[in-house]
């Protein structure tokens, strides 16, 4: 199977990955650094979490 994707697609790509960028900036702004490290370190589980979880499929 063969997947071809646009030069539009990728520009939109961009534009919504930039998007949500900046939410995700607005959204952490007000937390102090140690809040935004146990952020950090939570996604980080989160992360482990669903990589073990599809391993065991």
């Amino acid at each position: 199977m063969l997947i071809c994707i646009t030069d539009k697609a990728m520009e939109l790509e961009e534009k919504i990955s930039g998007e949500f960028t900046e939410y995700l900036k607005e959204l952490i702004n007000p937390a102090t650094d140690e809040e935004v490290e146990t952020i950090f370190k939570g996604l980080e589980t989160l992360t482990k979490v669903i990589e073990n979880g599809d391993q065991m499929k």
